[in-house]
């Protein structure tokens, strides 16, 4: 058993993912049909939804080449209908900052930048 891990943006439409993911690996003369493929919903991820998509192969030595072929395709897949793959996103919150050691630099290079334009 092969698995490829991806996350998608929330909001994403995870029905027609699952049938992509599905779609993706029935088209590919390596995947084998029996067991067949699977898409499983694996998390509420920080920056994004997680699934995977397992399949098998009969050989060994094919499970890297389907992999990196599936990958391919599923990337075209998600561009042409629209589902991203989010980059990580963090919020930081600020409390309470000292902003005078911000100010002075920020006038000092005015300063700077005016003296350099003369």
């Amino acid at each position: 058993m092969e698995t490829i891990h991806l996350g998608v943006a929330y909001g994403s439409n995870v029905r027609l993912l699952e049938q992509l993911l599905l779609q993706d690996a029935d088209e590919h003369e390596n995947v084998l049909e029996s067991p067949a493929p699977k898409v499983s919903f694996l998390n509420f991820g920080a920056s994004s939804l997680e699934f995977s998509l397992s399949f098998w192969v009969s050989e060994p030595v094919l499970r890297f080449m389907t992999k990196s072929d599936l990958n391919y395709r599923i990337n075209e897949l998600l561009q042409e209908h629209g589902i991203e793959i989010p980059f990580p996103q963090h919020d930081i919150h600020l409390r309470s900052i000292n902003m005078a050691p911000l100010k002075n630099n920020m006038q000092w290079e005015v300063e700077i930048n005016d003296k350099l334009d003369e």
